[in-house]
């Protein structure tokens, strides 16, 4: 869950004396990118998505759901198994979805800030961003770098993962709430 993720940020920050956090989500997308300005980070093909990532294959609506994976995994594979984007990140696209900081908000970016703009606006009822699709998105739509969906933030499931990113040191990790240091999701 999220919870779990943010606790294990709070942990590693605690460890090493340096602050880590789920990254927003303009940090997310940006290290996604890594620099392309194609809908995928290498480049605008979309059916060269398996050679990239952990993804269902377009047989998985058509079967019923009988997962016979074109990338040869038919579920989660091992970390590190596809090419990494030109910032040398892996697993970006595919495999599980990673959680962000961000609450979710269909109109934010309209209304939010510019530059890494963070909607850190607690919404008790509300979902939190998950990014990069997973081995069962079902759209080619959903692995491009752009794309934002969302997560209630107690969901438990193999489709959704995290990464965490060190924050400078001398800055507080993002957090919903910060007891005794570390980050906590109500």
């Amino acid at each position: 869950s999220r919870a779990d993720a943010m606790a294990f940020c709070g942990w590693l920050s605690e460890q090493t004396g340096h602050p880590y956090s789920l990254p927003s989500e303009a940090q997310w997308e940006y290290a996604c990118r890594a620099g392309a300005s194609s809908p995928f980070f290498w480049g605008n093909e979309p059916n060269s998505l398996f050679d990239y990532a952990n993804a269902a294959n377009p047989l998985f609506i058509r079967l019923g759901g009988n997962f016979s994976s074109l990338d040869a995994f038919p579920a989660l594979a091992p970390v590190g198994r596809f090419p990494a984007n030109a910032f040398g990140f892996r697993d970006m696209i595919g495999n599980a979805a990673e959680w962000c900081q961000d609450w979710a908000d269909a109109q934010y970016y309209s209304k939010g800030e510019y530059r890494n703009p963070l909607n850190a606006t607690i919404q008790p009822e509300g979902t939190k961003i998950v990014r990069g699709g997973s081995w069962r998105s079902e759209g080619l739509w959903e692995y491009r770098s752009a794309d934002r969906a969302d997560a209630p933030r107690d969901a438990r499931t193999t489709a959704i993962g995290f990464r965490i990113c060190r924050m400078p040191d001398g800055t507080a990790p993002y957090a919903d709430v910060i007891v005794n240091g570390v980050g906590e999701d109500y």
